[in-house]
């Protein structure tokens, strides 16, 4: 509670303060979700980054009601700070003294990190609007994609009474990213920010690419087995000649099934 009112203490002394009671909750769930980005990654939970990270999706939300804030969202934004903070910071991130950074040089990081979170936003706007029909048709659309690649995994979940739907609302919330170690993200996004408009639609390949994946293993599972695997994947030693696998997969997919478009 009290790191909470810290946090929107520092936030109501470095922007506008909220117009609506709307905008006050949008403030306070970020503040709360904040602390809870990337547990794996310290370099995030530094006060600086902490107050960035804020800032920019409270002003995000702010700008665009119709999708505001999402929970999982905060962890989307966090490759580009990594690379935008990269040009000061040379070596590993865990050397990096984030919180001596000069306050004008963070709100340009900031500025930048924010022009691109809000392009990467805008090509998948309707997977955080209500009811998020956008994660909906990427679920639907993977499930039929299953049944072309890998029937016989598929008939296993059905007859074991697993839906996409319990393991994939979640991959799709933050565009996959829980899913492998933060090391092997950048990767991902550079991928995805290549692919332009068709964002969503390789997304829905690599999660494809990733379950298949696992095909083998998942076949020889129960129900319960299934789910603990699929909600926390053996990804974390996985480096990224494992990571080229998936999308390379992912791309041999999109050319064969190139009437995909969400």
């Amino acid at each position: 509670l009290l790191l909470l009112l810290l946090l929107l203490l520092l936030m109501l002394l470095c922007c506008a303060p909220p117009k609506s009671e709307e905008e006050l909750g949008t403030l306070r769930q970020i503040a709360i979700d904040a602390p809870r980005t990337e547990p794996t990654v310290k370099l995030f939970g530094k006060s600086a980054l902490q107050r960035s990270l804020i800032r920019i999706l409270y002003i995000r939300a702010c700008t665009h009601p119709s999708s505001g804030y999402v929970q999982g969202l905060n962890d989307v934004l966090t490759p580009f700070l990594h690379v935008f903070l990269s040009r000061v910071f040379p070596g590993d991130m865990g050397t990096w003294d984030v919180d001596s950074i000069h306050d004008d040089k963070l709100i340009d990081i900031e500025g930048d990190c924010y022009w691109c979170f809000c392009k990467l936003m805008d090509r998948v706007e309707d997977m955080y609007t209500r009811e998020q029909p956008g994660i909906r048709r990427c679920v639907k659309e993977m499930e039929s994609l299953l049944r072309r690649v890998d029937k016989d995994l598929l008939s296993h979940m059905e007859s074991e009474g697993l839906e996409l739907l319990h393991f994939t609302v979640r991959w799709f919330n933050c565009l996959i990213m829980r899913e492998l170690p933060f090391a092997l993200v950048c990767r991902l996004w550079d991928t995805y920010i290549a692919e332009g408009d068709n964002i969503k639609s390789f997304v829905v390949f690599v999660a494809l690419a990733l379950l298949v994946n696992f095909s083998e293993r998942l076949q020889n599972m129960d129900f319960q087995e299934m789910i603990i695997l699929l909600q926390k994947l053996p990804t974390a030693e996985w480096t990224y000649k494992d990571l080229e696998m998936v999308l390379s997969e992912a791309f041999l997919w999109t050319q064969v099934f190139q009437d995909t478009k969400l």
